[in-house]
């Protein structure tokens, strides 16, 4: 037999568990909104490729060596002005098929060009 104080707390502790479950439910829909929005700025950063400047830009001269690391390169190439986010350009050399092609010497480049196009250069597989 339940007495009317069992009854009242049931309903509290069922009332309480639905606030949680709203509230974790909510706080859910906010992580994906984030993770979504984050997905998003990657994935067209990486894909619509810009160069830092609009053309003409200014050239940059920078000496590559063979044995730099992807994360290296990309922090010379920000420090210089030629790449905006090292994150999305290291995606976009992992996708780019010019992965650990480095060639060593020392390149002129311009703020205006893609990143694809200053891994053509830095990589021995420029046009012309």
């Amino acid at each position: 037999m339940t007495t009317t104080k069992d009854r009242r707390y049931r309903t509290a502790v069922g009332g309480i568990r639905s606030v949680v479950n709203l509230l974790l439910f909510i706080l859910l829909v906010i992580f994906l909104v984030f993770l979504g929005r984050t997905a998003y700025h990657y994935g067209y950063a990486v894909f619509n490729e810009k160069g830092v400047e609009e053309a003409p830009g200014h050239d940059v001269t920078v000496a590559v060596r063979a044995d730099m690391t992807s994360r290296e390169l990309a922090q010379l190439l920000a420090e210089r002005g030629l790449i905006a986010e090292i994150p999305v350009f290291l995606v976009q050399e992992r996708i780019s098929g010019m992965h650990d092609q480095l060639v060593s010497g020392t390149y002129k480049l311009n703020t205006s060009m893609t990143p694809t196009e200053i891994l053509k250069e830095l990589t021995g597989n420029a046009e012309g």
